[in-house]
């Protein structure tokens, strides 16, 4: 997303100097409201135009162009809660669930371990999006390998895949949708996604961007959340 002016009759560019606040985003959320962090910053900041963008090449994408300095902050999903260059804040974070057919040998366990799903047919994100990175990372500390034969962002397509018996696929809990021919199974050790709000550890926030980065900071759910 680009922050900027706005004139009555229309936009403008921002002032010299003025650096754009620009969020890019891997997936979406339902415990952070992004939407609704947007719709806010509207009404408190009506002179700033917000221009949102993704990219279809995931969080690694984002933290290398906040590192070139080609925007100012972006939604993440790392697995870990530190990283050379630039400066984390978690926002909102949930368990990878894994989701599998009804009639697979492990749908009545309830719970999974990674030793027991190696050698499964793997339905995931590409290379470089955060819950990509985080299940890569766990098998990899595991001491395990995996193969992904099939790539999508689209977590609903991922289960429309097992559905069809194609794989397996982790979910997150919250993006798991009423099927009654898939089982979603917990993961232990967890496996939690965490998104997370980046910027330049290195670089100063504009106004616009610091302003943006304190409404989506506002956006984190409490504790008491569901």
């Amino acid at each position: 997303m680009r922050a900027g002016g706005r004139h009555r009759r229309g936009r403008r560019h921002a002032r010299p100097g003025h650096r754009h606040g620009e969020p890019r985003h891997d997936a979406p959320r339902r415990g952070f409201d992004l939407a609704g962090r947007l719709a806010s910053f509207r009404r408190r900041h009506p002179a700033v135009v917000v221009q949102g963008r993704s990219s279809t090449a995931g969080t690694r994408d984002h933290l290398d162009a906040l590192r070139r300095g080609d925007l100012d902050l972006a939604l993440v999903a790392t697995p870990t809660d530190t990283v050379p260059g630039v400066h984390l804040q978690s926002l909102d974070s949930e368990p990878l669930l894994l989701v599998c057919p009804v009639s697979h040998p492990l749908a009545s366990s309830g719970t999974i371990r990674l030793e027991q799903i190696a050698d499964e047919a793997f339905i995931d994100s590409p290379a470089g999006w955060g819950n990509r990175l985080l299940v890569d990372s766990a098998f990899a500390a595991a001491g395990l390998r995996r193969t992904v034969y099939t790539e999508t962002i689209d977590f609903t397509m991922a289960q429309s895949l097992v559905g069809e018996r194609l794989g397996v696929a982790f979910v997150p809990a919250t993006l798991v949708r009423a099927d009654p021919r898939l089982v979603a199974l917990d993961v232990d050790p967890a496996l939690i996604w965490t998104v997370r709000l980046a910027r330049s550890a290195s670089r100063p926030l504009s106004a616009a961007a610091a302003a943006l980065a304190a409404e989506l900071k506002a956006g984190t759910p409490s504790p008491e959340d569901p």
